[in-house]
This record gives C-alpha cells, sequence and structure tokens, in this order.
C-alpha cells in the first residue's frame, strides 16, 4: 500500500476535478518512493519534512483532504478506524473520496470489499483504486482486471 510518483501524479490529476473533501484511505498509504522524488513531483523545498508516513501531509496539503480516515483491520500502521473489509461493516460515516491504493487484493472476499467502499462513498463521490494487474505474481490474492471496473461502476 502506498502512493509513488505515478501514483502522486495521478491524485494530483483526479483532485483536479474537485478537492477529495472527507477522505477515507483502505490501509495506512506509505510514500514508496524518496522524499525528494515527491518534493519534485510537487515542488516543495528539499528540506520539506512529509513526516514518517507522509499521506494525511501530501493528501490535505495536495489533494484538498479536509479531513481523513483510515480503515484497517488493526491499528498496527496507525488506522483510526478498525474494521475488516472481507465482511460487512456497520459503519455510517460517508465520504467524498475513497482511496484503495492496493489494499482490496490481500482481502479474500474482495468483492465484499467493493461493497464496503461503495457504501462507504457518498453518491457523486470519488472512488480511486491503484490495484494490481498483469504481472504482479505472488502480491496479494488478486490481479485486477481494468475491465471488472468499468462492469462494476457502469450504471446498469
Amino acid at each position: 500500500m502506498g502512493i509513488d510518483c505515478n501514483g502522486a501524479a495521478f491524485l494530483k490529476y483526479c483532485s483536479k476535478k474537485r478537492p477529495f473533501g472527507k477522505t477515507a484511505t483502505l490501509g495506512r498509504q506509505r510514500l514508496v518512493r524518496t522524499k525528494q522524488d515527491i518534493n519534485l513531483l510537487f515542488k516543495y523545498p528539499k528540506d520539506y519534512d512529509l513526516g514518517n508516513w507522509g499521506d494525511d501531509k501530501l493528501l490535505k496539503k495536495e489533494f484538498g483532504s479536509s479531513e481523513i480516515d483510515i480503515y484497517d483491520n488493526s491499528d498496527y500502521e496507525g488506522a483510526n478506524k478498525i474494521a475488516d473489509f472481507g465482511e460487512p461493516i456497520k459503519e455510517s460515516d460517508l465520504y467524498d473520496t475513497f482511496l484503495d491504493l492496493g489494499s482490496s487484493e490481500h482481502i479474500f472476499n474482495i468483492v465484499q470489499s467493493f461493497k464496503n467502499i461503495i457504501q462507504l462513498t457518498k453518491v457523486g463521490g470519488i472512488i480511486i483504486h491503484s490495484l494490481p494487474a498483469n504481472n504482479a505474481c505472488g502480491h496479494g490474492f488478486y490481479q485486477i482486471s481494468p475491465e471488472l471496473f468499468f462492469s462494476l461502476y457502469s450504471k446498469e
């Protein structure tokens, strides 16, 4: 789970339509590139400190997240919402933006994970997935075809 330079550039593109607002992430997002790479992408000074994880600061500063909740099945990496996304969740919060940046493929019941994400996203909200496709053998339970998302989120 993490935000690399390509992922950060994609999130930057997505946030141009509208700020992320109230945001949720599935799993804690670690910056997987050097701070220097991220600093170059966003033109920060070389000594700009994104912190240990960097995701909260980056999401707020660059993508317009007003508040951030992190869902995980434990608080090991600092999640503030503990839930098993392989099971139906009982949660009433709704989010403007939900980020699944490399987590759902690790959940055996991936169908339920997608249902939970949809349930937690406001009508008209944004769901952003960045999951492994081809050639990611041995990473998680699944490799996701982009066609899945066309079917999952189509009007039909």
